[in-house]
């Protein structure tokens, strides 16, 4: 039998996974799903703008230096998109091996929560 707990640890990754999900499709819908989103300092729109572009369509302008703006390109909806993914995928291994290997691994996955309010501090790892 799996302890309770573990089980609210997979319920919460779940909900977790669900919401980036959510937000990768209204990204992807909003500006497009395909391409990669690129970082450039633009001088033609005002010195020491950077801007995020996909193609030839601008998402972000702004006074953020090039290295935010290069975070931002990196993070783009297609990683996002993979990261759900391998989530889900952890998930499943899980759900097959029932293993404190398993737990563990989960565990660690969900150290990227931790701020979230529904976070449990049984869940954090020893």
């Amino acid at each position: 039998m799996i302890p309770a707990r573990d089980e609210w640890l997979v319920d919460f990754l779940t909900a977790r996974l669900d919401e980036d999900a959510e937000a990768v499709e209204a990204a992807s819908t909003e500006v497009g799903s395909t391409g990669e989103w690129v970082a450039t300092l633009d001088r033609r729109r005002a010195p020491s703008v950077t801007t995020v572009s996909l193609g030839r369509d601008v998402l972000v302008a702004s006074p953020l230096g090039t290295q935010d703006a290069a975070f931002i390109a990196r993070f783009d909806p297609a990683r996002a998109r993979r990261e759900v993914e391998y989530g889900r995928w952890l998930l499943a291994g899980h759900a097959e091996q029932r293993s404190v290997r398993s737990l563990r691994g989960l565990q660690r996955y969900a150290l990227r929560f931790d701020a979230h309010p529904d976070w449990d501090e049984s869940w954090r790892p020893a």
